[in-house]
């Protein structure tokens, strides 16, 4: 049951309201009725409520007032506010601050009925995110781990990308490795073997025993973490700017102990120390490559990426997740920010030099192709602008970052404008189609998602499309349609306000003629006067 409080001065007022709370059967159990924003408080002290219906005029303050300090001091409590015509004003700004409902005064059940269905509605959906939310809760402190393992996951393969942001990270995780970065990578030896006589079961908890003994190693040194990356591979991130002889140290140590205590071999392959963590993907890469080598150099070894390629230095990591983003701004059509993301882009390549001989085409054509792409999964056909401003010798020409970053810099925004031009007219269409199908269906009771279906597009876009034509909601976009549909009809004939309001949709006269004078700031009377 929903906890209600009522607020009217006039005692047979809410007397009247709270039988019809009652009557409703909706769930609702009213604790008290006060007479006064100072009552209304005191109670609210010692009692919780989830719903308030009062009157906007109160003796000792103005109802919307109370429904703004209420939002600050009590944001959980729903609230209902009944009203006379001159005092709308206030309504509106409190639907848009969030107001549940109104009704006009006098209060009719019916009326009351159906905020109490929407109150109800909205309770249940609170109610149901909270529980929703309480057990998210629960899983997430279960997962933490697993999440640990996913971040650890990303870091070796570059994202997130900034400083910041990693370290944050670390600390959330409370991972203590202090800078001066070493990965090493392990490897089972003769897994795929290994494998075929053991069972799910045994496969799992093979890896697991082995990132057990590699964790209990680590907790010697307290500066470093493991993580099951494969079915046979555990990665090691190392801190303290190690030296080669330390990192190898430790890397023999766990070696040693998974032989000696498991009984199986493995290779543990380590790259170079680097001391930003943004690198830690370049360290994890180079000690891939050194296991490698285990071909050469034997399994069940210790190979650091120094002794087998002391020249390998890595200047070049393409700004992947960059270049996503990129892309997805150029199909949104967001100008300025594909040439910031640009700007970025380009700012790493220049930080990589050198480059691999003809990447810079390559590039641009991933990213032309990527734009297509995803412009297509978008439904947006864009081949008919490709044939028009896009040539293979053009990309080809490409020789510096500068000639890439020019190019680029003028394809792109004409993209973003060719892709917003057809968006646009194909918004205007959807309108055409919902204010055609409203106007042929205002006589029955149509919702927002059936129009969406029925134009071919979402709800929250119509909703979005109608926002950006100045309509609060699509009630108020209906509305309005069958308000000028009335007008229409009290031009061209002399139907009375009860046969235009069945017509539009309405099968209360009186009802229609309170939304009418809402809209038009007259009433139907006034309006056939001035038309005459």
């Amino acid at each position: 049951m929903y906890k209600v409080l009522c607020i009217d001065e006039e005692k047979s007022h809410s007397n009247k309201i709270v039988k019809m709370i009652v009557d409703s059967d909706l769930g609702f159990m009213v604790l008290k009725s006060v007479k006064s924003r100072k009552e209304a408080l005191e109670f609210l002290e010692n009692e919780q409520v989830d719903l308030i219906i009062s009157d906007i005029k109160l003796p000792d303050y103005n109802g919307y007032k109370l429904f703004k300090d209420l939002k600050e001091s009590h944001p959980e409590i729903k609230m209902i506010l009944y009203t006379s015509y001159n005092e709308y004003e206030y309504v509106q700004k409190a639907l848009e601050e969030g107001l549940i409902d109104y009704i006009f005064k006098p209060v009719r059940e019916q009326e009351l009925r159906r905020s109490l269905i929407r109150a109800k509605k909205l309770l249940d959906d609170i109610s149901k995110r909270y529980e929703e939310q309480s057990r998210i809760l629960a899983k997430f402190d279960k997962s933490l781990p697993i999440l640990q393992d996913r971040f650890l996951t990303n870091l070796i393969h570059g994202y997130p990308e900034k400083e910041s942001d990693i370290h944050s990270t670390f600390e959330y995780f409370n991972l203590m490795i202090a800078p001066g970065y070493t990965v090493m990578v392990l490897k089972i030896d003769y897994y795929d073997k290994l494998s075929l006589i053991m069972e799910e079961k045994d496969k799992h908890m093979l890896i697991f025993s082995v990132l057990y003994k590699v964790e209990s190693i680590l907790e010697e040194y307290k500066n470093g973490v493991a993580f099951i990356n494969r079915h046979d591979e555990i990665v090691i991130i190392l801190g303290a700017k190690l030296t080669i002889n330390e990192s190898i140290e430790i890397g023999e140590k766990i070696r040693g102990s998974i032989e000696y205590d498991l009984k199986i071999t493995c290779t543990v392959g380590i790259g170079k120390m680097y001391n930003e963590a943004r690198k830690i993907n370049i360290s994890y890469k180079q000690a891939k490559a050194a296991i490698r080598y285990n071909h050469y150099l034997g399994l069940n070894s210790v190979i650091h990426i120094n002794y087998v390629e002391p020249n390998n230095i890595i200047t070049y990591e393409y700004p992947l997740k960059k270049e996503e983003y990129l892309v997805y701004e150029t199909v949104i059509g967001n100008e300025k920010r594909v040439l910031e993301l640009l700007k970025d882009l380009f700012k790493v390549l220049n930080e990589c030099q050198p480059l691999p001989d003809k990447l810079l085409p390559k590039i641009i054509l991933d990213i032309i192709v990527s734009i297509n792409r995803y412009a297509s999964e978008q439904g947006i056909n864009i081949d008919s602008f490709f044939n028009k401003n896009f040539t293979m010798k053009e990309v080809l020409q490409n020789k510096g970052n500068d000639d890439a970053f020019n190019y680029l810099s003028n394809l792109l925004p004409s993209i973003c404008k060719y892709i917003k031009e057809k968006r646009k007219k194909n918004e205007e269409l959807i309108l055409s189609k919902a204010k055609k199908y409203v106007e042929e269906n205002f006589h029955s009771n149509i919702s927002l998602n059936q129009t969406a279906i029925h134009v071919q597009t979402t709800p929250e876009n119509l909703s979005v499309l109608l926002a950006e034509k100045g309509f609060r909601s699509f009630y108020e976009y209906c509305t309005k349609i069958r308000i000028e549909k009335a007008k229409k009809l009290m031009n061209e004939s002399n139907l009375t306000d009860e046969a235009i309001a069945l017509r539009i949709g309405y099968e209360d006269k009186n009802y229609f003629r309170k939304i009418f004078e809402r809209f038009e700031g007259m009433t139907t009377e006034e309006y056939r006067l001035i038309k005459k």
